[in-house]
């Protein structure tokens, strides 16, 4: 009688287990035979007649209770019958016309095989596998933002999938641990991979994860791949906002989020101080007037802080989202304007310089926003010029002179195997004549990608000069610029570069030059040095 409700007799033998876990536990992924009937041997279904296994993930309500706690005694290989009683599993009601009321199952059941590991990333993209390895992994509770949380780390090592096939038979808990303290989340106390795996977990639980990517030096990695055995205790998490109900609760807490996150950005914890006014401002939503009160300095100090990241659309949205609370808001109205123009917005840029001007006839910062954006307006017209002469000339040229035969094309720098992206051309040259054509900062075409849009189908190529700043501001400018809808890499017939979206990592692999899993990339020679160094 392995559970109230259920019989488990074994039908056949079952694979021998030398490790400490020889069970799929909750979260595992089952695949699983079955055959199913009532007590008077009369068959409602089977997978075996279909020759199709089922699959599902333990704990997670997906197939009857009856299901879940009996495959949870199997192992490997192992062939049982489960007689479950109807309270674990269809009830009394039943599942008409199918399965009558009050009806108590059999189900002869084969356990195929079962991955420990659930993918818990955000992406879905397996950057971060986890295996619950005892505690209430069923709680709905977990740890949020601004949460204490009793942290216990057993261990940390790299990862290598080769090796790591079946887990060691390692007790976690024999060695001493390395790290036990209370963190709270949000406070960078760990890192961030670190917290993101925390939050998947439940009180008193203890789980492994492999975790790929961020930076280990810390603990001795190199790698970016780890395995990492963590054990929380009973945590505290602070009031929700839908538990904040009284309008001077509210405003106290938007209020004491608003000072945390002030502290943070004098100290220069910039991301810090972005979590903290982002969280404030989740407390003040709504059109009373007292919240919109507290509501306006969060949003302008979050724009402050933005510019300093060089997250010029998010200081743009905030400064916005401020000045439909105040539409005369200087500081709003200054943020806005620089981040425009940074962002190539001249027209807009301009617009919120004359009305800074308008509400503060002196400021200068306004007046030196102005001449900017006539300089690079200037600066734009004369490369535009120069480039239309330039493709006038070639259309003559090739008019009157004898049609030469086509060269063939050179070898691409990356062949995909099956993916959407077929060739990839990285070119020193290519970028010599973008970067030579065109003088406009680095931040500019790169934050600025309403230019990048206008330009882009004539001049595709300066989408390689986010990849050649050597002061990695390409890589902000590059989140960006997938925020509105881009990414991916591939060319067209005429070898034009266009962006598509995909995931940062690829990026990341090309723009550092690294090479790609042998399974998705053929050949790869291309590194920053090759294609160029930046001018800025």
């Amino acid at each position: 009688q392995a559970e109230d409700g259920i019989r488990d007799t074994s039908v056949t033998g079952v694979q021998t287990c030398a490790l400490p876990i020889c069970h799929p536990s909750c979260g595992a992924k089952v695949f699983v035979h079955y055959e199913g009937t009532f007590t008077s041997g009369t068959k409602f279904d089977s997978s075996r007649d279909r020759n199709e296994p089922i699959n599902f993930t333990i704990g997670k309500g997906q197939v009857i209770k009856g299901w879940d706690h009996g495959i949870a005694t199997m192992r490997k290989g192992e062939r049982s019958v489960l007689t479950i009683h109807h309270s674990l599993a269809y009830g009394e009601e039943g599942k008409v016309p199918a399965i009558p009321p009050s009806a108590t199952l059999v189900f002869d059941v084969e356990l195929l095989s079962w991955t420990s590991y659930e993918d818990v990333s955000e992406k879905k993209n397996q950057s971060l596998m986890k295996e619950t390895l005892e505690g209430a992994a069923m709680s709905f509770t977990k740890p949020l933002y601004e949460g204490v949380v009793p942290l216990t780390i057993y261990s940390i090592e790299t990862y290598n999938e080769e090796a790591d096939e079946e887990e060691d038979p390692v007790d976690y808990t024999a060695a001493t641990p390395l790290k036990e303290e209370v963190i709270t989340l949000g406070a960078e106390m760990v890192n961030t991979h670190l917290e993101t795996a925390i939050k998947t977990m439940s009180a008193n639980e203890t789980a492994r994860f492999i975790i790929k990517g961020g930076s280990w030096e810390e603990y001795g990695i190199e790698g970016s791949a780890v395995k990492v055995v963590l054990k929380i205790g009973d945590f505290t998490n602070v009031k929700q906002t839908y538990e904040v109900t009284k309008l001077e609760d509210k405003m106290q807490e938007g209020e004491k989020r608003k000072n945390e996150g002030n502290d943070l950005y004098k100290a220069k914890k910039f991301r810090q101080a972005v979590s903290k006014y982002e969280a404030g401002l989740n407390y003040v939503e709504g059109d009373d007037t007292a919240l919109k009160k507290v509501r306006l300095p969060l949003l302008t100090n979050l724009a402050a802080v933005q510019m300093e990241m060089q997250e010029y659309a998010g200081a743009e949205i905030s400064c916005t989202k401020a000045l439909d609370i105040d539409p005369k808001n200087l500081r709003a109205l200054q943020r806005r304007t620089k981040a425009r123009r940074l962002r190539a917005d001249y027209e807009g840029c301009r617009n919120d310089a004359k009305m800074v001007l308008l509400l503060q006839p002196d400021n200068a910062a306004a007046k030196s926003e102005l001449e900017l954006v006539a300089k690079a307006e200037a600066l734009q017209k004369k490369k535009d010029k120069a480039t239309y002469v330039g493709m006038f000339d070639k259309l003559a040229k090739k008019t009157h002179e004898p049609q030469k035969p086509k060269a063939p094309e050179p070898e691409p720098d990356l062949i995909f195997k099956d993916n959407v992206p077929k060739k990839l051309y990285v070119t020193a040259a290519a970028l010599e004549d973008a970067v030579g054509e065109y003088e406009l900062e680095m931040k500019d075409l790169v934050r600025g990608h309403p230019y990048w849009k206008r330009v882009g189908d004539e001049r595709p190529e300066h989408a390689w000069r986010i990849f050649s700043d050597p002061h990695n501001k390409w890589k902000l400018g590059l989140q960006e610029t997938m925020k509105e809808g881009l990414g991916y890499i591939k060319s067209t017939e005429e070898h034009r570069v266009e962006l598509m979206p995909h995931e940062m990592d690829e990026w990341l692999q090309i723009a550092n030059g690294e090479s790609w899993d042998k399974d998705t990339v053929t050949k790869i020679s291309t590194s920053p040095a090759e294609i160029g160094p930046s001018r800025e």
